[in-house]
C-alpha cells in the first residue's frame, strides 16, 4: 500500500509538471501576442508612409491650382473689361 509521504511525492510531482506546461503555454502565447503586435505596427507605419509620400505631392499640385485660378482670374477681368466698355 502506498504511504502518505509517496502520495504527496506524486501530488508534488503532478503540481511541477503542470506548473512547467503553463509557464511555457503563458510564454508561447506572449511570443504570439508580440508577433500580432509587430505585424499591426508595421501594417500602421506602411499605411503612414503611402499618406504621407500622397501628401508630398500637395504643394506641386496648389502651384498648378494657383496658376490656373490666376488664369481664371485675368479671364474675368478681361470679360468684366469688354462688358464695361460694351463690346458684349
Amino acid at each position: 500500500m502506498m504511504s502518505f509521504a509517496d502520495l504527496l511525492s506524486i501530488i508534488q510531482t503532478v503540481s511541477i509538471v503542470i506548473g512547467i506546461l503553463v509557464a511555457v503555454y503563458r510564454l508561447k502565447d506572449r511570443g504570439e501576442d508580440k508577433a500580432g503586435v509587430i505585424v499591426e505596427m508595421r501594417t500602421d507605419i506602411r499605411y503612414i508612409k503611402d499618406t504621407v509620400s500622397k501628401l508630398e505631392s500637395i504643394p506641386s499640385k496648389m502651384v498648378e491650382v494657383e496658376l490656373s485660378l490666376k488664369n481664371a482670374h485675368e479671364k474675368i477681368n478681361g470679360h468684366l473689361k469688354d462688358h464695361k466698355e460694351g463690346r458684349v
